[in-house]
């Protein structure tokens, strides 16, 4: 081989390895596009649901708050107790009592107020029945526990617990 084939066979080379490189350059180019469209999707498929979740978790915890208030101011507790009853009202909630969480603590407030204090588990029971006995025969539940408590006092304290 002669210097003019060398040098002949080295340009052929040099341009198979630029068009490789040009090649590649187009295929990495289409890869990092794709990969772009698939990042932008998924951030948006995973960011939405997130900030949905954050909100509907933000929204139950400043219910839960403004249900405790309501509790305290209603019943003249202490901000310990009506958290604590907060969360009575919150378990009757999210075992399906009420159509919502202040519908639930509005009846335990009536509950407790007609009755007066009960622990906390008859407290539970009592207001879930009310709230029963209301939904079955159309009747407020202020006035269904009112009636349990005028017989809770009059037939030497038998307790209606549903």
């Amino acid at each position: 081989m002669n210097l003019g084939e060398i040098t002949a066979s080295l340009r052929l080379n040099l341009l198979q390895f630029q068009q490789s490189l040009q090649t590649a350059q187009r295929q990495l180019q289409t890869a990092s596009e794709k990969m772009k469209t698939i990042g932008a999707t998924m951030s948006a498929a995973v960011t939405a649901p997130l900030a949905a979740a954050g909100g509907i978790m933000l929204k139950g915890a400043m219910d839960a708050e403004a249900a405790n208030g309501r509790i305290q101011a209603s019943l003249g507790i202490t901000a310990q107790e009506a958290k604590r009853l907060g969360e009575i009202a919150k378990q009757s909630w999210t075992a399906g009592f009420g159509e919502n969480i202040q519908e639930v603590t509005q009846n335990l407030i009536s509950v407790r107020q007609s009755i007066g204090e009960i622990n906390d588990a008859d407290l539970k029971k009592v207001t879930e029945g009310a709230m029963m006995i209301s939904d079955v025969f159309g009747e407020d539940v202020s006035a269904t526990t009112s009636t349990a408590a005028v017989m809770m006092k009059n037939f030497d304290k038998i307790y209606w617990i549903p």
